[in-house]
């Protein structure tokens, strides 16, 4: 009973948004409903949009290259949870508030995360973060899903549907830094394109007795298939992502 005003809060809040049929990251498989609640897609149609991931009942994680570098109140954005099965699909939430990593402020290549902070809790459980060090899921070779709402070349208008892609770390970066691991897309003309930005690189392993879907990172930018994104394990960012979420975990 402890969220029940906040389900009901929710489906007061309902926006449906219109079905569409567009695609996002190139070459992947569309995402069936319900299957990654917590990918939602964030910001506004004057601004643009990223994706991003939900991590706590308020926060949702995404690039810092999405959002201003000062901390506050954007204005008209929302987080939109387009990927849940009806009749909750299309519902929309307030972001209340952005801010970007410390040590991204000046400059998002040296740490691309943000989190979101939403005008209200949603009933939607959360992906979780990888451990802290843990650097093993990203080792290359490993197998990567990366999931978005990005446009591809060919598309008009909004797009209202995530796809995946499974891509494969590799030691090959296109930038480098500890901030950052590698992955790269099955060929050049696939992976992540506009609006996949902040949008989770996950894997699926078990935590706490549990098989979880965990999210590795966060997408930035890419050079032909080879794909960089802000790498979550990476103490600094593993920390600070930990501490602003730790009153509302769930």
């Amino acid at each position: 009973m402890k969220y029940f005003g906040v389900v009901l809060s929710c489906i007061l809040a309902v926006v449906v948004l219109p079905a569409g049929s567009a695609s996002a990251i190139t070459g992947g498989a569309e995402v069936s409903p319900g299957r990654y609640p917590w990918l939602v897609k964030v910001g506004n149609e004057a601004e643009g949009y990223c994706s991003g991931s939900l991590v706590s009942a308020r926060h949702v994680l995404t690039a810092a290259h999405c959002v201003g570098k000062e901390t506050g109140t954007p204005s008209g954005w929302f987080a939109h949870f387009l990927g849940l099965p009806p009749p909750f699909s299309g519902f929309r939430v307030g972001v209340i508030r952005t801010e970007r990593h410390p040590s991204g402020i000046a400059d998002a290549r040296n740490a691309d995360i943000a989190l979101l902070t939403l005008e209200h809790p949603v009933f939607v459980r959360p992906i979780s973060v990888v451990a802290s060090g843990d650097t093993s899921p990203t080792r290359p070779g490993s197998e990567i899903t990366v999931a978005g709402y990005g446009k591809t070349r060919q598309q008009q208008g909004t797009v209202y549907r995530a796809r995946e892609l499974n891509f494969k770390a590799t030691n090959t970066c296109a930038r480098t830094g500890r901030q950052w691991f590698c992955a790269d897309a099955p060929s050049r003309d696939t992976g992540i394109r506009p609006e996949d930005s902040g949008g989770p690189a996950f894997t699926e392993m078990t935590v706490d007795g549990e098989f979880r879907y965990v999210l590795l990172g966060t997408s930035s930018n890419h050079r032909g298939a080879n794909t960089w994104f802000a790498n979550l394990s990476l103490p600094a960012f593993n920390d600070w992502i930990h501490d602003a979420i730790s009153g509302d975990r769930r």
